[in-house]
């Protein structure tokens, strides 16, 4: 991919279906108590994604557009997601090396 358009402000991780079941059943197994953070490393942010789809230059683009196009493109029927998820993925705090979360 030559050119990836992505938001500055689009940092998140992610985390696989199978790995979340997995830790729902040793919280219970194990009776453990408190907030625990299972997504994998490393945070993704514009230069990580551009690595992965292994993108020659990024191009900033403004949060807002790519939430109206994501809306546009869900309610054409073009693809699975709302704009809804945008908001999640930009609201998200990202946890830095030192455990600390930042938004």
């Amino acid at each position: 991919m030559p050119l990836l358009a992505v938001p500055k402000e689009l940092i998140f991780q992610a985390v696989h279906a199978d790995d979340v079941a997995d830790a729902y059943w040793r919280v219970l197994a194990r009776r453990a108590e408190g907030a625990f953070n299972i997504a994998a490393e490393p945070v993704l942010d514009p230069n990580a994604l551009g690595w992965v789809f292994n993108t020659r230059r990024l191009l900033p683009l403004p949060l807002p557009v790519l939430r109206s196009v994501v809306e546009v493109s869900w309610r054409l029927r073009l693809q699975a997601t709302d704009g809804g998820w945008i908001d999640m993925a930009a609201g998200a705090p990202s946890w830095t090396l030192r455990g600390r979360a930042s938004s």
